[in-house]
């Protein structure tokens, strides 16, 4: 589950899958937050873009 989660997060932030694998997983999860808040903030401009 781990993999799959730093492969995800390794497209996002156009970094490398061993630079994610080799993470504590408190900084993973900081990464998988931060990730999180960016594609909320994306679709709501989004959204004000299309009113």
């Amino acid at each position: 589950m781990i993999r799959k989660g730093c492969m995800a997060l390794s497209l996002q932030f156009h970094g490398s899958p061993e630079f994610f694998l080799s993470m504590p997983v408190d900084q993973l999860n900081e990464y998988a937050e931060t990730a999180s808040d960016l594609a909320k903030a994306i679709k709501e401009a989004a959204a004000r873009g299309k009113k």
